[in-house]
């Protein structure tokens, strides 16, 4: 075995044996996503159907991002968040007995392992704090409305501005057992590639509301669930995103 973490990662995550899976196996398949407490408050949003962007041109989408680590400090509407969450992880339809989960970014083997956290600074209609998003129902259910948890992300995020002056940062963790249940062990490649395609997505559709996107990838990990309250193993996170405006564009 390789001391190299990388080519060990490659090696134990090669075409699998199929015949291993619990899918294989007939155990039940996992849920779409995690489920929430009884007493939970939600946050219904905006209709995806209902709500008017501008359109703007693959070309255009592309060119719009540049790097940056500044965003000013402004705020976006619910109709601009909920046309992100549509575009990144929404369920457009169930299907093949409701055990499949039609989106608008691809996934390995269709089985989306993400789940996503926002932290609110700044969405009209949104008080401040940790939500999660449900795709099924298109609904934020409230996790904390702690006003400091954009000061403790940034620090978790070796102290990006972005971060902390943003209106909203996407994060996303990864469910593994959803991939590895139909995948074996190269599910733990799905849910780094999905990452990718569901930030790339956020990118693209952050266009057409006039927002820019930081995308991170450096933070600290253990930080970073025990703030999402998750334990970093059956469920840890994996990208995140930081959403505003910078000055030069308002």
């Amino acid at each position: 075995m390789t001391d190299d973490p990388g080519i060990a990662f490659l090696s134990v995550t090669a075409y699998p044996d199929y015949m291993t899976t619990d899918q294989l196996r007939g155990v039940p398949q996992p849920p779409f996503e995690r489920p929430v407490p009884p007493d939970a408050r939600f946050i219904a949003l905006p209709d995806p159907q209902t709500i008017r962007v501008a359109q703007v041109s693959v070309r255009d989408a592309l060119e719009w991002w540049e790097p940056s680590g500044f965003l000013h400090r402004t705020t976006i509407k619910i109709d601009d968040l909920a046309f992100l969450l549509w575009c990144t992880q929404s369920v457009r339809e169930l299907s093949d007995g409701d055990r499949i989960t039609l989106r608008n970014v691809p996934s390995c083997g269709m089985r989306h392992p993400l789940e996503t956290y926002l932290l609110v600074n700044g969405v009209d209609g949104v008080p401040e704090g940790l939500y999660r998003y449900l795709p099924v129902s298109h609904r934020l259910v409230l996790l904390s409305q702690d006003t400091n948890l954009s000061s403790d992300l940034s620090a978790i995020c070796m102290n990006l501005p972005a971060v902390y002056r943003s209106a909203v940062t996407f994060i996303w963790t990864a469910v593994p057992y959803r991939a590895t249940w139909a995948l074996g062990a190269r599910g733990y490649r799905c849910v780094f590639l999905d990452a990718g395609h569901v930030c790339q997505a956020l990118v693209m559709a952050a266009a057409s509301v006039g927002c820019e996107v930081r995308p991170i990838d450096l933070f600290h990990d253990a930080l970073a669930a025990r703030l999402l309250g998750v334990d970093g193993r059956t469920e840890f996170p994996v990208q995140m995103a930081a959403v505003g405006r910078r000055e030069s564009r308002l």
